[in-house]
């Protein structure tokens, strides 16, 4: 079942029980339709990983701004905020341990031979595309920098 069926599913589910979650999904919907429109155009279909870009990236929208709320003192919206991240949290797979991700990288830096800090740009893509979008790319950016740096080994 691919993303796009779990949230109709969940839609469904939400509106007869006139659930808070129903608008957070009918945004997300939306977001995944747009961006279906946005490859058509380009002659291409959208994958299960683009759809996990999506609320990946709608996920990142909802915590910075959940952040600018509780920075400017406004806890009531950041606290409506975080219950949608809530919501957009229960359609991205689980993150893979981030012991897993270290191994992972040093697999994939052998395997590829790549050393230096030069190389970074391209273990990352490397271990975002093993992980088909089910880790965070800061976290992998920050965990090859670590990596391929010598001096903060």
């Amino acid at each position: 079942m691919t993303v796009s069926q779990k949230i109709e599913q969940a839609m469904k589910t939400a509106a007869r029980a006139r659930s808070a979650d129903l608008a957070t999904l009918r945004l997300l919907k939306a977001a995944l339709q747009n961006e279906a429109i946005a490859f058509r155009g380009k002659g291409q279909t959208l994958t299960a990983t683009d759809e996990l870009t999506v609320v990946r990236r709608e996920l990142k929208r909802r915590q910075e701004a959940a952040e600018l709320y509780k920075n400017n003192n406004r806890p009531e919206l950041a606290a409506r905020e975080e219950a949608e991240v809530q919501v957009l949290r229960r359609y991205l797979p689980p993150a893979p341990a981030i012991e897993e991700v270290r191994q992972t990288i040093k697999n994939l830096q052998q395997q590829l031979v790549l050393s230096g800090p030069a190389a970074a740009g391209q273990l990352i893509k490397a271990v975002l595309d093993y992980y088909h979008g089910a880790v965070d790319g800061s976290t992998v950016s920050q965990e090859v920098r670590r990596i391929l740096t010598p001096d903060s080994r």
